[in-house]
């Protein structure tokens, strides 16, 4: 028991010594034990969790993710839906003069156009992507995608190379193997959800090609649970690293 909770139960068991004359001495005993407090401590805890400017929850904008059901930090702005630790790893390693091409579109489209001088995103689902396209600024390229067999190969649409390639969206494990093709020397690939076993094929693949991995698993935005994003890079990479 740590120094400041033992402080709390004793000043507990003094608080309510009189009551406690009145009782047995065996229910005395339960009641002045440390988890007689134990909902009054919880709540305590969930009102610092929730509530404290400083917490994790509220600095990293999670709280009003959660209340939003969207990728936003706590200005309602739009954050990537990756694990906070990839977010903060990242973001003070981004050069504007970027190019930018992402598997999926969404919060994580906004983040880097406001960042980066170029984003192109491939969509699959054709509802999201409309909704996209009402949204996104004009350093944005949206391609709509419908037929799996050929999401992976929009990459290579453009004849461009790219600096950073994001896999968050539909036949990742493809993916990996095209979007190689079209990353600079020195790009990087962010993978999120990269904790899932199903992927394994695409990672051994990169691995393959001297790609070294960087997870990073924690909390994100709107989800209760952990997961993992993971950086692959090359020796020379554009993030320093």
């Amino acid at each position: 028991m740590k120094s400041s909770a033992t402080r709390e139960y004793l000043l507990e068991a003094l608080q309510s010594a009189e009551r406690l004359e009145k009782l047995h001495p065996l229910e005395s005993f339960v009641r002045v034990l440390p988890w007689a407090a134990a909902k009054r401590r919880a709540r305590r805890t969930r009102a610092d969790m929730f509530f404290s400017t400083d917490s994790y929850l509220e600095t990293t904008g999670w709280i009003r993710s959660r209340c939003d059901k969207a990728a936003v930090d706590g200005s309602g702005k739009p954050v990537p839906w990756w694990t906070y630790p990839s977010v903060q790893f990242i973001s003070p390693r981004i050069s504007r003069g970027m190019r930018v091409f992402e598997y999926g579109s969404g919060a994580s489209t906004l983040w880097w156009a406001a960042r980066v001088t170029t984003v192109v995103a491939c969509e699959y689902d054709a509802a999201w992507y409309k909704r996209m396209c009402a949204v996104i600024p004009q350093n944005v390229e949206l391609v709509h995608a419908s037929e799996k067999e050929n999401y992976a190969r929009q990459i290579l649409g453009s004849g461009e190379l790219f600096d950073v390639v994001t896999i968050d969206g539909e036949e990742r494990v493809e993916c990996a193997r095209v979007c190689v093709r079209a990353l600079k020397p020195d790009g990087i690939i962010v993978w999120d959800n990269s904790d899932r076993s199903k992927y394994q094929e695409g990672f051994d693949f990169l691995a393959g090609l001297k790609f070294r991995r960087l997870d990073f698993r924690g909390l994100g935005p709107i989800n209760v649970n952990a997961w993992s994003t993971s950086i692959f890079y090359r020796t020379e990479n554009c993030l320093g690293i």
